[in-house]
């Protein structure tokens, strides 16, 4: 499991530096449109431009951290790591997540067609079923921090006979 962790730290990773250079950009060609001036040709072709991104079709970003949500929630259901609907929760995630990439990828290669909608679909799910698991896993290791920190606490509070 460590080799998918590391995958989703990747992941992760990209999605980070991926939206740091996004809001560099939108900042630039703020900053580009008001020294055009307003309305002016110049400030009207910079505004149409879409913001780059280093992971195009999400494959790296949304696709590595789908495939290392799938796997750590799948083993987590067979093996009773977390309460099952947690399970679930992340593994839903995970599929939101490989949605996104299916579908960003069909909305590149299918010209003519408005996958506007489809979009937002995974985009929901991300944005309210990852941290919807993160808290519950964070949840999760914090109580079992501390019943292990109690269970240490009794044996060394404890005589021996």
């Amino acid at each position: 499991i460590r080799w998918v962790s590391l995958l989703g730290i990747i992941g992760m990773t990209v999605n980070a530096v991926s939206q740091l250079y996004m809001a560099n950009e939108i900042i630039t060609r703020a900053w580009m449109i008001r020294a055009y001036g307003e309305g002016s040709v110049g400030a009207d072709l910079i505004s149409g431009m879409s913001a780059g991104t280093l992971d195009y079709y999400y494959l790296i970003g949304f696709g590595l951290v789908g495939f290392w949500l799938l796997v750590v929630n799948w083993l987590a259901r067979q093996h009773e790591g977390f309460p099952e609907a947690l399970a679930w929760v992340g593994l839903a995630a995970g599929l939101a997540c490989w949605f996104e990439v299916v579908v960003q990828m069909f909305s590149v290669y299918v010209v003519g067609w408005n996958m506007d909608f489809l979009i937002r679909i995974p985009q929901i799910a991300a944005v309210t079923l990852g941290p919807l698991w993160f808290i519950g896993v964070g949840v999760i290791f914090s109580r079992t921090k501390a019943i292990e920190q109690e269970s240490r606490a009794v044996s060394t509070t404890a005589s021996p006979i």
